[in-house]
């Protein structure tokens, strides 16, 4: 992507809707989006044009979704639901996941501990 992305702006020829901006991850800005065709809240994951190869000649995009992939399904990790490519950006949707990221859950659990 040439912008930066704000809530209101749709990909994907209008399916996803940007809702918010989530944080961001290893090489990557996750989004909180409206997917239009299926109606619910999925998590858009943006990763830098300059996406790095892992050794298995694999882009930590494709890296991630596959690995996903192979978890299965379990209420506690995000299911892929579509990735593609555009230009030199790379974008995968999960399925929303609401409590927060995984580093905030183990911070409040050490406090509460």
């Amino acid at each position: 992507m040439d912008r930066a992305i704000q809530p209101r702006d749709t990909l994907k020829d209008g399916r996803y809707e940007i809702q918010q901006f989530l944080g961001h991850g290893q090489g990557k800005a996750i989004y909180l989006a409206r997917d239009r065709d299926l109606d619910c809240l999925v998590a858009l994951d943006v990763f830098s044009a300059d996406n790095p190869t892992q050794p298995a000649g694999l882009t930590v995009n494709a890296w991630e979704a596959r690995m996903l992939g192979r978890l299965g399904d379990h209420p506690n990790i995000a299911t892929v639901l579509e990735r593609w490519v555009e230009g030199k950006t790379s974008f995968m949707t999960t399925r929303y996941l609401t409590g927060g990221s995984l580093k905030d859950l183990i911070a409040d659990s050490r406090k509460s501990g």
